[in-house]
């Protein structure tokens, strides 16, 4: 009596361990890819996944608990369970593909061919039904973990035979795995969380708000780190400062809420006109900055006029369904030699528009 406590402690001990040392290994994991697990991630992070999925697997099998002649029993399903749910189809058969042929390093037999088998099967099993199953996240994933462990039962069965023996270890293996699943999907969804949010916070402290491009933050890095450049990555950096002409007007008349439909048109029509490759800003108020890498004074003029046009012709829609005109004008400056700081390159642009503004607006000033 007191060996079968003994040997039931030491399972339940053993499981928590692996229990612990699968949730170090999520954690691990989550540091190395920065941005959240999703289908929709790249292909470089959804192979990453699987080789990370694998790792944590390979690991628990090192702390794993033998309960026969090379017959292992380990959390080594979920890590693919969470992949499954998270990644999809493809990086859970490889990530059970290469968890199965790794538990041949821990003895080539039946058994371990066998288990080899078994992880393919319930890989593909539950690579599937992840996708058919409509649930929340740590429900499905505990479908998905009581699917896994009715399939590594059967194998147990099959290689243990269904002594009392078999049905021992079943019960604290089952005792200790159906939590570990639940609280590796509320660990998981945790990580997922702090990553989304991060990822929010980041892009909210470079984006404008009412517009969605770039805020006056990020202007000034960017310009900053191009300012770096110019002197042997970058041919030639110019900037256009803009602003909307007469633009009090528009919110005396017809409100704020006309006065920001107005400046998200105005976005859009930056967007539409620019480079790909330009940094589009929003500076504050009326004032919008577009920085242009790698153009020529040439070129900076041309996108220049080509945007005063394309607001000039454009009808402004206002909440109410009215239609206004507005015009804007635009003062360019180029990176010089001469210049000591990126404020400089700001500073000529500013004077070039203040010379647009006051010599009849809705024009183009170099």
């Amino acid at each position: 009596m007191t060996g079968e406590i003994t040997g039931m402690v030491y399972i339940l001990k053993e499981l928590v361990a692996n229990l612990a040392i699968m949730i170090a290994g999520f954690y691990l994991a989550g540091k190395i890819i920065k941005e959240p697990i999703g289908r929709q991630s790249g292909r470089w992070d959804r192979c990453l996944m699987s080789v990370l999925a694998a790792g944590i697997g390979l690991v628990l099998m090192f702390f794993s608990i033998e309960v026969g002649d090379n017959i292992m029993i380990d959390l080594r399903h979920i890590p693919i369970i969470i992949l499954a749910y998270y990644a999809g189809f493809v990086p859970t058969m490889v990530s059970a593909a290469l968890i199965g042929i790794s538990r041949l390093l821990f003895g080539f037999d039946e058994t371990s061919l066998f288990a080899l088998m078994t992880t393919l099967i319930f890989g593909l099993i539950v690579g599937v039904a992840s996708r058919f199953i409509s649930l929340g996240t740590t429900k499905k994933i505990s479908v998905l973990n009581i699917i896994s462990l009715l399939i590594i039962s059967t194998h147990l069965y099959v290689v243990m035979g269904g002594d009392r023996e078999y049905w021992e270890v079943l019960i604290y293996y089952w005792f200790i795995a159906v939590p570990a699943g639940v609280f590796a999907a509320v660990f998981f969804q945790d990580i997922q969380y702090s990553k989304r949010m991060f990822q929010q916070l980041k892009n909210d402290s470079k984006t404008d708000f009412l517009t969605g491009l770039s805020n006056v933050r990020h202007f000034h890095f960017t310009l900053n780190d191009l300012f770096k450049k110019s002197g042997n990555q970058v041919k030639g950096v110019s900037l256009l400062l803009m602003d909307l002409d007469h633009f009090k007007r528009v919110n005396d008349t017809y409100g704020h809420d006309a006065g920001d439909a107005v400046l998200k048109q105005l976005g859009g029509l930056l967007q539409a006109n620019a480079r790909p490759t330009d940094q589009i800003a929003r500076n504050g108020g009326e004032e919008f900055s577009v920085l242009l890498p790698d153009c020529s004074r040439k070129d900076s003029l041309e996108i220049a006029e080509r945007i005063r046009a394309a607001v000039e012709r454009h009808r402004f829609v206002l909440p109410e369904g009215d239609e206004i005109k507005l015009s804007i004008s635009i003062g360019v400056s180029q990176l010089e030699k001469e210049m000591k700081k990126p404020d400089d390159l700001y500073k000529n642009a500013d004077k070039a528009l203040y010379k647009a503004k006051t010599t009849g607006r809705n024009r183009v000033v170099y």
